[in-house]
């Protein structure tokens, strides 16, 4: 598994920081990981519908970033994306620094 680099290691590393992700947990009590690309947000959630080896283990979704005073200040409202593959719209912590 890869492990994050501090500043000093950087510049010595191929690896590029993209992002800060932060584990949140939905309504129905699942882990996801949440950050902010820019105008983006990402969502990573894992495969809860994996059917074959083959299928992927987590799932990454991209929505727009919402002002900050549209967020709700508590992570639970958010839900999972249904196996339709369409992705849901979870709520995240204002304590959250993005």
């Amino acid at each position: 598994m890869l492990e994050s680099t501090t500043s000093n290691q950087e510049s010595k590393s191929e690896l590029v920081e993209l992002t800060g992700l932060w584990e949140n947990t939905t309504k129905n009590g699942d882990k996801y990981l949440s950050g902010s690309m820019g105008r983006a947000r990402v969502l990573i959630f894992a495969n809860k519908y994996k059917d074959n080896e083959r299928a992927p283990d987590y799932r990454l979704y991209v929505a727009r970033n919402r002002p900050q005073e549209d967020r709700m200040d508590d992570a639970s409202a958010a839900v999972a994306p249904s196996d339709s593959g369409a992705s849901s719209n979870p709520k995240q912590e204002d304590d959250i620094p993005f």
